[in-house]
């Protein structure tokens, strides 16, 4: 299988990151709409239901862009060889 170039590999990096967020500010709307009540505000079992829906969502997204962050960083450094040799002083 062909692997995807660094380019992509930032990108989809970002994306999860976006998603993250995403799914961070629905939990948060969600959460705050429950807390201050009213005619529309969500009951508890869909409170329930979203904060494990919506907090899976962004624990996949986390774990999702740790990898790809890690896996960016090692191919990086694999791609570089003037940082194999160390830090040697030449006179």
């Amino acid at each position: 299988m062909k692997k995807a170039a660094p380019q992509n590999r930032n990108r989809s990096l970002v994306i999860c990151g976006l998603v993250f967020l995403l799914l961070a500010s629905m939990l948060w709307d969600t959460v705050g709409a429950y807390l201050a009540g009213g005619a529309d505000a969500p009951t508890l079992p869909i409170l329930l239901v979203s904060i494990l829906v919506l907090g899976g969502g962004m624990v996949f997204s986390a774990v999702l862009g740790y990898r790809q962050w890690k896996e960016t960083g090692s191919s990086a450094k694999e791609s570089d060889p003037a940082d194999s040799g160390g830090s040697e002083a030449q006179d």
